[in-house]
Parts: structure tokens; C-alpha cells; sequence
């Protein structure tokens, strides 16, 4: 529904693109999740086991504190512009931790850019080549797209001049953390095949939505997904959503005790800079309000 553009009133079509933004990390956390299924990493495996010289600062964080966001790292963007991934390695080992791995929480791209280091360390494979082979082919996902594969040519929602410049180029700032461009239609083969068809064990799903640490606001943060318990409809909520500040911004939001899934994606920005106003909170809402009131 809507428009592409405001000003010409072009519609949008199924097969519109957006990027995912950061809920790009719950396609990072189910790949994570089927290598700890077939018995190629643990979530206790830290990072000595697959880098060289990791900074002692750095050396207990493990797979699940990256996933959980209790890594201590930061988030400060280092990686953007970087296409090379040993470099991408070198950077973020030469940032500062905020706290202990394991003690604080900090949401930060890096835990799962450095995830998708890890994934192409164990696999031998370029992250997106794995990434198309393993997830998005499996759970037929065709109009899906990674940062260095899109250009103007696509049906992309509208991006700013500034960002229509820096994607079609290989970018680690938005490998692993964001940088997936998608469909609504395909949003919704992602959710149902992880959640729903079997992509993944009840017992990983299980894993994934399992509470490792609660926000002030109650917010559970899971592996890579985010799980509401009290809503203002009296259903809990499962959910990952992700905004750009140059316009992009999707979600996915599940109330399993109404097996209803909402999935909106919007270029609306954030509206009057305030980054909790944006159109998929905004119509997600309103359509939560419609069908559970």
C-alpha cells in the first residue's frame, strides 16, 4: 500500500525493495543457530578459536554473548567503507570494550559483523555467497539482495543520493549487522520457514527467543530476536525491526498465542527525528490495534 515517492505518487509493487536494516541480525542468528546444529561451533566457542592474536580484552567473548548483544563491544560504526575481511577483523579487534564480555548489555552492529567474520572463517565462503546458498535459496527467497548487489536498476523503495552512491560495492558496515535489501513477500517466507516449516529445531528456536537479558522497558533480548511479554493488546510479542537513518526500515512482529504475524516495510524515515516514530512502528500499530483489540 502507499506510495513511492510522495511527490509523484508512484505506487509500490510486491516486489519492492527495502533494506532490512538491523533485523538482517535474525538472518546472521538462524545461520548461527543450523552450524550449532550440525555440530560446527558452540555458543561457548570464543574467539581464540577461530582468530589469531585477539586482543586479551577480547578473548572470553564468546558465540553467545555476540548474539545476545553482551559482548562489551561498542557501537561506533568502525567498519564502514571496509570491503577487505581481514581488515574488518583488525579494526574491530583494535576497538575499546565497554565493560566484561558477559556483563553489561550494548546493542552494537559489531557483534554480528564480527558473527559473519566468524561464519566465513568456519565456512571458507564469502558470508552473502554462504548466506544465498544456505538460507535465502533454501527458503526460496528471490527477491532478496545484498548490499554490493543492488543498483539503481532495481525496484528499490527511494535512497537519498548519498546512499545511492555507497551501495553496489562490497561494504563491511553492512554485511552481517544490516545491509539486506528484500521484499515484504519475502519477509514473510523468512519468518514462516525459521518459525513455522522446520528450517530450524524447536529446540534452536527455542534458544533463539530465550531471555538473555531484560531492558528497563522489559524488552527480552534474545539471540538476534526480541521478545515483548506484556503488550497493550495482552499478548506477548516476538519481533526484530530495523531502521536506517536515511530512510529504510522494516518489521517483523509475531504474537504467537494469536498465531498472527505483522510484517511492514516502509522509506518513511524517522518522523520528526525521532527515532521511535517511524512508519513500521507507526502502521505495525495500528494494524495490531485493528485485529487484536
Amino acid at each position: 500500500y502507499g506510495s513511492l515517492d510522495k511527490h509523484n505518487l508512484v505506487p509500490f509493487k510486491e516486489e519492492t525493495l527495502f533494506t532490512r536494516a538491523s533485523n538482517t541480525k535474525s538472518v546472521t542468528a538462524i545461520r548461527v543457530m543450523k552450524l550449532l546444529e550440525q555440530n560446527k561451533i558452540s555458543l561457548s566457542d570464543k574467539l581464540t578459536l577461530f582468530f589469531d592474536n585477539v586482543p586479551i580484552s577480547k578473548r572470553s567473548i564468546s558465540i553467545r554473548p555476540l548474539l545476545s548483544h553482551k559482548s562489551g563491544l561498542r557501537q561506533t560504526y568502525p567498519l564502514d567503507g571496509i570491503t577487505d575481511s581481514k581488515k574488518a577483523i583488525d579494526v574491530i579487534f583494535d576497538e575499546e570494550v565497554e565493560f566484561t564480555p558477559g556483563n553489561g548489555f550494548r546493542y552494537s552492529n559489531q557483534n554480528y559483523q564480527l558473527l559473519a567474520l566468524i561464519v566465513e572463517k568456519i565456512t571458507k565462503t564469502k558470508f552473502e555467497d554462504y548466506i544465498r546458498t544456505n538460507v535465502l535459496s533454501p527458503l526460496k527467497m528471490v527477491n532478496t539482495f545484498f548490499w554490493d548487489e543492488v543498483n539503481e536498476n532495481h525496484n528499490l523503495a527511494p535512497l537519498n543520493d548519498r546512499m545511492l552512491r555507497r551501495i553496489g560495492k562490497r561494504d563491511w558496515g553492512f554485511i552481517g549487522g544490516a545491509g539486506i535489501f528484500t521484499t515484504t513477500s519475502d519477509l514473510s517466507k523468512f519468518w514462516n520457514g525459521i518459525y513455522k516449516n522446520g528450517f530450524l529445531s524447536k529446540e534452536s528456536i527455542d534458544t533463539l527467543f530465550k531471555s538473555y537479558h531484560e531492558t528497563k522497558s522489559g524488552i527480552q533480548i534474545g539471540l538476534g530476536f526480541y521478545k515483548s511479554p506484556n503488550t497493550k493488546w495482552k499478548t506477548a510479542e516476538l519481533w526484530t525491526r530495523g531502521t536506517e537513518s536515511w530512510g529504510h526500515n522494516s518489521v517483523i512482529r509475531f504474537f504467537p498465542q494469536k498465531d498472527l504475524t505483522i510484517i511492514v516495510s516502509t522509506n518513511s524515515g524517522e518522523i520528526g527525528n525521532d527515532s521511535a516514530m517511524t512508519g513500521n512502528r507507526l502502521i505495525s500499530d495500528l494494524i495490531a490495534d485493528y485485529l487484536l483489540k
